[in-house]
């Protein structure tokens, strides 16, 4: 027992006069101050317009669709709804209010406008007739009859096409709805079967014909 304690004590003493590597010496220099530079937020060119970046500059979210009743900018519904209770806190009045989107106009209210091209007055006036008021027959007795029901004259001109300009492209008008829209086509051979409901508000450019 008395030889292990000895061994162990003579590794022990070996150990403790090896030499260790020397740390090099660092100097230490403490962080150079950062200057904090406060630069303002970029301003959209839509700031404060309708539908464009909200009025707050530290905001400009898109979808400003709240409208300031003194300055008349628009704000995000979150800014519009913050100056709201700021001002009835210390006016006891609200001066945000959301705009309502502007519906399109109807396709019938195309027909009786004098200041719309012919050719897209008469395609509506056409397609926004009964059905029975398109097809008349051969016996006039009969279409007067027909017409003093419908409240409207039977159709004897040719079936008037119409085509515009959407997007870029020359579409072909097939179809008039009562919803107020119209239906397009790109084949502007087809005679009906549109494949997409447009505004009228979004063509332009008709004619009778496709050029």
């Amino acid at each position: 027992m008395g030889s292990l304690i000895r061994s162990m004590a003579r590794r022990q003493a070996r150990t403790s006069t090896v030499a260790r590597p020397a740390v090099p010496w660092v100097a230490y220099a403490p962080p150079a101050a950062v200057e904090v530079v406060d630069t303002p937020p970029a301003i959209k060119p839509d700031k404060g317009l309708l539908g464009g970046s909200c009025n707050r500059t530290a905001c400009q979210a898109p979808g400003a669709t709240w409208v300031h009743a003194d300055s008349g900018a628009h704000y995000c519904r979150s800014c519009a709804l913050e100056i709201n209770r700021w001002a009835r806190r210390d006016h006891g009045t609200l001066l945000c209010s959301p705009i309502k989107p502007v519906e399109p106009r109807h396709c019938d209210d195309y027909i009786d406008d004098p200041a719309q091209p012919e050719c897209l007055r008469r395609f509506l006036a056409y397609n926004r007739l009964p059905a029975a008021a398109k097809y008349p027959t051969d016996n006039e007795s009969y279409n007067a009859r027909m017409e003093e029901y419908l409240g409207c004259a039977m159709w004897r001109d040719p079936v008037p096409a119409l085509f515009a300009d959407h997007a870029g492209r020359r579409v072909r008008v097939v179809m008039a709805s009562r919803f107020g829209d119209v239906g397009i086509t790109t084949n502007l051979d087809a005679e009906r079967g549109y494949v997409a409901r447009v505004a009228v508000d979004d063509l332009s450019n008709f004619s009778a014909t496709p050029a």
